[in-house]
């Protein structure tokens, strides 16, 4: 589900959508827009959210029983943290970060195939 659809008037959504690194700038303002279409939500991050204390829970992306705790029942995962660490270590190329239920990593797998084999990428 992309952002674009999330935002338009016509989806509908079963459980939250969980923003992981969701208390920056950008996950603010795409906190702001979903809240305004009445979308439930939750934040994930190390960082508390100033503007949407409620919706944020302490989450280490790197430490998986956080994430999966926070993950549980959430329909659409959209992953801001991969983001900031593509800024801390200057890396560069493609950010995806698939989810698709059971079958997540063979996606993400294919995915990076196709990558590397159209050059956008060298390593995934």
């Amino acid at each position: 589900m992309t952002v674009s659809r999330l935002l338009s008037d016509r989806v509908s959504v079963l459980g939250p959508i969980l923003i992981l690194g969701g208390s920056g700038f950008i996950g603010t303002r795409l906190t702001a827009l979903l809240t305004e279409k009445n979308i439930p939500l939750r934040i994930g991050d190390l960082r508390p959210s100033e503007s949407f204390p409620n919706l944020w829970t302490h989450c280490d992306v790197r430490q998986h029983e956080s994430l999966s705790e926070l993950a549980r029942g959430a329909s659409a995962i959209v992953n801001l943290a991969a983001g900031h660490v593509s800024i801390r270590y200057n890396a560069k190329g493609p950010n995806e970060a698939t989810c698709t239920a059971c079958t997540s990593s063979a996606h993400a797998i294919g995915d990076a195939y196709k990558i590397i084999q159209r050059e956008d990428a060298d390593v995934m």
